[in-house]
């Protein structure tokens, strides 16, 4: 079984296991419990409390009768309204998840870590999300390792920032990058 296919489906909330068979039963279209297990590569008597779960969550269909049951994924296609219904779901208890945020207390802090990429990615982020038109960002950046570590998303992310009408003064190291950034972007 490939496994990036195996790995996306595992970001997507399958576990390991549930990733195999439903890539199982793609590939061989309706089948038995059997030539799922034997697709997949996982013991038969491990399959069914894992294919109930499955049918649950709307990976998987059944046909026939008890003593003849037959199994199909669902449509890949299928997978973006899961998706939908997650997010739905969610969009209804984030206010509830929301109004517990920080109860019983005025005011508390608070520090996050980030890392890698992902995370330079969602400070910048949050600069746009957390700011309001016309306020002013105060950072001490070096622009330079942005622009070498993720140069497509800063300049994606200046024209947002720009758009949004969020200034920005930065400290940061004195360097010839630096110095012909800064003319380029006195005017943001």
């Amino acid at each position: 079984m490939n496994k990036s296919f195996i790995l996306f489906l595992k970001n997507f909330g399958l576990t390991e296991k549930q990733a195999k068979i439903y890539l199982a039963c793609l590939e061989l279209g309706e089948s038995s419990i059997a030539e799922i297990a034997k697709k997949a590569q996982i013991k038969r008597t491990t399959i069914y409390n894992i294919i109930e779960e499955m049918l649950e969550k709307g990976f998987l269909s059944k046909f026939g009768e008890k003593r003849k049951e037959n199994y199909v994924a669902e449509p890949p296609d299928k997978l973006l309204n899961i998706l939908k219904n997650r997010e739905i779901e969610l969009r209804g208890w984030l206010p509830k998840l929301l109004a517990i945020t920080n109860a019983g207390s005025t005011f508390k802090p608070e520090v996050r870590f980030y890392q890698g990429k992902e995370g330079l990615k969602a400070v910048y982020d949050d600069t746009i999300k957390y700011s309001q038109k016309g306020t002013e960002i105060l950072t001490y950046v070096s622009v330079a390792d942005c622009y070498n570590i993720i140069p497509n998303y800063i300049k994606s992310y200046l024209k947002r920032r720009i758009e949004s009408r969020i200034t920005m003064r930065a400290i940061g190291n004195d360097s010839t990058f630096i110095r012909k950034h800064r003319s380029r972007t006195k005017k943001n």
